[in-house]
């Protein structure tokens, strides 16, 4: 990478983090629910509940830095924001740039979740955001990586997936014994250090395991069906934190004592509520822009970029669609955006190459849906539309899906499979055709 290439991406990179900062920052309320457990783990206390309890790296590091300098908490977790930001901004940039040789497409990485994400300082998502940039970065030098691995799996559960894609990109491309290594610490990180520092049950007083697979059933029938699972655990903290739930289930057993998970004792059923189904639609087909109708249509060649690419840029995608994918089944809601933040990664890679197979005139309104997809769908999140304008809004996130499905020549593909062979950089050093050297 010559000197003018590197100021440009840096120059892109950091006007990418300014920019989100100003957004994130002014946008949204740096308070918000789960705020008091990360507030609480910065000031010393670790008897949280899981799973906040066990997501301690980036609340420790806060509550280190307000400690050891003597400004406020508030202060050093945005400064955390600020320098998370950055990395983000400038990792995003520089991965535009090896793709595609213009860090400008990092501006594809526009998005109402990042935004949020960076606004609510005490939580995680951003903070971690910027570690999995810096490890997949660094994947193929192992005592870099080695390090990255335990400090994610230190901020939140998700970098176990993180931790799994990359061992499994790497045993596919031949390092077996690294790939392994990378899992295999993530694993003993998650089930040795962090209990040894957490000591928090989750608020329900099951098992770390039964609480994992009792929420993934709850999210999937909340997305899917709209159905929420009712427990008399969740309507004790619904009525204490004040929050809209269903106190009055459609339905609820009393658990036989030898049946009883911790401290659930009765189980039941929310009345169906179609909005939960709407928050999820327009959580994918406007929170996201129109990636999913570019990822429908560049299906065919996944496993070909698998091949051609680099581990890391592999790695990197292949994290990102797995967040995309797994989120409805671990959270719900707005909730989801925080939790699928990582697809930022893949957006930025095939955005680009999407555009360069796509109708010439056409083409041209495929950022103007997508920008307006996301302008919008910023507004639901900061709460400025009822949920009938969310229906409404949905409809037309599917409308613009389609329009981008079909506004692609049949090689659409294949500008996606050039620029992933790392040729950008070569044809730089390579004369134009019919040109002497």
């Amino acid at each position: 990478m010559n000197g003018r290439s590197l100021r440009n991406w840096l120059f892109v990179g950091c006007l990418l983090a300014l920019f989100f900062c100003l957004l994130g920052f002014s946008l949204f309320p740096r308070y918000t629910s789960d705020a008091e457990w990360y507030i609480a783990i910065a000031q010393g206390h670790f008897d949280v509940p899981k799973p906040w309890g066990s997501r301690i790296l980036h609340a420790l590091l806060a509550g280190s830095i307000a400690r050891l300098t003597g400004i406020s908490l508030d202060l050093a977790f945005y400064i955390l924001a600020v320098v998370s930001t950055f990395i983000i901004g400038l990792g995003l940039a520089c991965l535009s740039h090896r793709v595609h040789g213009n860090a400008w497409h990092s501006l594809w990485a526009f998005n109402p979740f990042l935004l949020q994400a960076v606004g609510s300082i005490y939580l995680n998502d951003l903070f971690l955001l910027s570690l999995c940039i810096v490890f997949f970065a660094v994947l193929e030098i192992p005592w870099l990586a080695f390090p990255l691995v335990i400090l994610m799996s230190l901020t939140r559960e998700v970098s176990l997936i993180a931790a799994l894609v990359s061992g499994s990109v790497l045993v596919y491309k031949g390092k077996r014994l690294y790939g392994a290594s990378i899992v295999l610490l993530a694993a003993l990180a998650y089930l040795f250090i962090i209990p040894a520092i957490a000591k928090g049950q989750n608020l329900h007083g099951s098992s770390d395991f039964i609480y994992l697979v009792g929420r993934s059933f709850a999210a999937f029938f909340k997305n899917f069906f709209g159905f929420q699972i009712w427990t008399d655990t969740l309507a004790s903290l619904w009525e204490k934190w004040d929050m809209s739930g269903c106190e009055t289930p459609l339905v609820a057993f009393t658990l036989p004592p030898k049946l009883r998970i911790g401290n659930i004792h009765a189980i039941g059923l929310c009345p169906w509520n179609p909005w939960h189904i709407i928050y999820f639609l327009a959580t994918y087909l406007c929170g996201w822009g129109l990636l999913l109708g570019m990822l429908w249509t560049l299906r065919g060649n996944f496993a070909n970029l698998v091949a051609i690419a680099s581990p890391n840029i592999v790695a990197a995608c292949l994290f990102g669609l797995a967040s995309l994918l797994l989120a409805p089944f671990v959270t719900y809601d707005f909730a989801l955006g925080r939790l699928s933040i990582y697809a930022i990664i893949p957006l930025v890679v095939i955005a680009p190459s999407f555009m360069q197979g796509c109708h010439r005139v056409r083409g041209v309104l495929i950022p103007l849906i997508h920008v307006a997809l996301l302008m919008a769908f910023l507004l639901a999140l900061k709460g400025l539309m009822n949920p009938y304008g969310l229906a409404v809004l949905t409809v037309f996130g599917i409308l613009g899906q389609f329009f981008a499905v079909y506004s692609c020549f049949s090689k659409k593909g294949q500008a996606t499979l050039e620029v992933l062979e790392g040729v950008k950089d070569d044809r730089q050093a390579k004369p134009p055709d019919g040109e002497k050297k």
